[in-house]
């Protein structure tokens, strides 16, 4: 505002350095970058992947294209989140269900279809959602959440609930 006022009008470049590879990294630059250009800030941006620089290229042309539509798009008002105070969040009051809300920990979800099988050692998923269908070999210990309507009720899967249904 102060260098506006004083005439000092330069454009605002935005970037995440190395945002890493792959998944991680075009998350990272969409949240970072995204989130400001939403906001109506920035006139460059720079996506910074960890791969070869042509991969940088079509994640930096999909966030300008997505806040491009964005252009004409009608202003939402924010509204309150009754309750929730941002400095001292609470959990929300639930039903637990198996292992899942009320007083239990929260569980982790891995997403494993299109062959993606990427897990993080340190968060072992509880449950592995697999789409349409169940691996090959399924991993021991773990439950599995098919698509509801190719759910046929195999031991340790679940259905996806769609809707809250």
């Amino acid at each position: 505002a102060v260098m506006g006022k004083e005439g000092m009008n330069f454009p605002i470049h935005l970037g995440v350095t190395e945002a890493g590879d792959g998944e991680d990294g075009r998350i990272k630059s969409a949240l970072g970058i995204g989130a400001l250009l939403a906001d109506g800030l920035g006139d460059t941006i720079r996506v910074s992947l960890s791969e070869e620089p042509e991969a940088e290229i079509p994640v930096a042309r999909k966030l300008v294209d997505y806040i491009s539509l964005l252009k004409n798009h009608p202003y939402i008002p924010a509204t309150e989140a009754e309750g929730f105070d941002y400095l001292s969040p609470s959990r929300r009051k639930t039903k637990a269900v198996r292992n899942i809300g009320g007083e239990n920990f929260p569980v982790v979800i891995a997403f494993r279809t299109e062959g993606c099988k990427e897990t993080n050692p340190s968060f072992p998923p509880e449950y592995i959602y697999a789409g349409r269908a169940l691996p090959e070999i399924p991993e021991s210990g773990v439950e599995y959440i098919l698509d509801a309507d190719v759910w046929k009720g195999e031991a340790n899967t679940w259905p996806e609930c769609k809707d809250g249904f």
